[in-house]
């Protein structure tokens, strides 16, 4: 009785931890509504574009699902009321926080730049939507694609609005430390007393691979 008890336990872990079945399969389309960056909102319109979800995470897609070859995105966790990604997209390695309806999504590319969108239930979007493929256009492929520049209109030095300002929420991986709770910020361990080896957790940063090291996320 202990031993099935135990199999179940684990079944449910990984269940909990790794399916999406409420996802799988699924191809949603998402619009860019603001760039956060340095803490200073930016309303954006400027770029749209579907992802597509799997057991073991999501990538960008066209509007059937079919792949738009700009890498996977991997499902991490659940944590702080978000569905926690990580892996590679348009823009690079990236951080993808889904709101826990999956309607709001937060592409945090560093600690201080975030790019906010919201998906598009309607199937149609006022922003430019991104090319997913070459398209043929008198004999020439063209990839339609938005250029990922950061226009903040004005900068981030003096006289932005309290309004403009995004709110943070502690980091509940580091619980506001901002430490790899691997290696408790040391970037190694130690393997046989003097021996030290790299953290696989950090790769040897010693930081918190959910908030960059600041001790806290970009709230909703």
């Amino acid at each position: 009785m202990k031993k099935v008890s135990f199999l179940l336990l684990v079944f449910s872990f990984f269940v909990s931890a790794f399916a999406q079945p409420s996802m799988e399969g699924k191809t949603y389309l998402y619009k860019r509504v603001m760039i956060v960056e340095n803490g200073v909102k930016s309303p954006k319109d400027d770029d749209a574009h579907y992802i597509t979800f799997t057991f073991k995470g999501c990538h960008e897609s066209d509007k059937d699902g079919f792949d738009a070859k700009h890498g996977f995105v991997d499902y991490t966790k659940d944590e702080n009321n978000l569905h926690c990604y990580y892996g590679s997209c348009f823009y690079g390695k990236a951080h993808y926080y889904f709101s826990n309806d999956y309607m709001r999504l937060n592409v945090q590319i560093n600690e201080n730049l975030v790019y906010v969108y919201q998906r598009e239930p309607s199937g149609k979007t006022t922003a430019k939507l991104r090319g997913a493929y070459p398209e043929t256009n008198g004999g020439g492929g063209v990839v339609v694609v938005p250029t990922p520049m950061i226009d903040i209109g004005g900068g981030t030095s003096g006289g932005s609005s309290n309004s403009n300002r995004s709110s943070y929420i502690k980091c509940r991986s580091c619980n506001g430390t901002g430490n790899c709770q691997s290696c408790k910020g040391k970037g190694h361990s130690s393997i046989w007393g003097e021996k030290y080896q790299e953290c696989m957790g950090c790769n040897g940063s010693g930081r918190c691979t959910v908030c960059y090291g600041t001790g806290r996320i970009v709230s909703y």
